[in-house]
């Protein structure tokens, strides 16, 4: 096979959604120690938008997994966004000053990765032409 025949899958969109505000996290959290530095206003509102991102990728991230599971019936691609999803937000929600700086950064830009592969491999499966004749739960996918 020759690599310009190899086709990558698709992504549904909620999956391409998903992979780039796990994407936006990662540049969040490390852009904003670097500019909260010259912008001090981004260091009193970087709780906030932490928690916001955390909500953005909980709702993202249920809308496509859930369906993904049902359609390709691979848990452990739910398993591995609900790890990602844990990792986020369990450090954006935790008590201010219960981590270290580092701590928090270092669960949010794993989380955010774990939470890009999960994406990708939804999207994958969703996608393979096995799942595209069927399911595992017997019906056509696309219905």
């Amino acid at each position: 096979m020759i690599l310009t025949e190899v086709q990558l899958p698709k992504f549904r969109s909620w999956d391409g959604a998903g992979a780039t505000a796990s994407l936006l996290c990662i540049a969040h959290c490390i852009g904003t120690p670097l500019l909260a530095a010259s912008l001090p206003i981004l260091a009193t509102t970087e709780r906030v938008t932490h928690m916001g991102l955390t909500v953005l990728l909980l709702t993202i991230g249920a809308v496509a997994f859930i369906p993904g599971l049902r359609r390709h019936g691979k848990n452990y691609v739910l398993l591995l966004g609900a790890a990602g999803l844990t990792m986020i937000s369990s450090v954006a929600f935790m008590p201010e000053g219960a981590v270290t700086e580092a701590v928090e950064a270092s669960m949010t830009i794993a989380g955010g990765a774990v939470l890009i592969c999960a994406h990708f491999m939804n999207a994958y499966f969703c996608c393979c032409p096995i799942c595209t004749e069927k399911s595992t739960f017997g019906w056509k996918a696309g219905n």
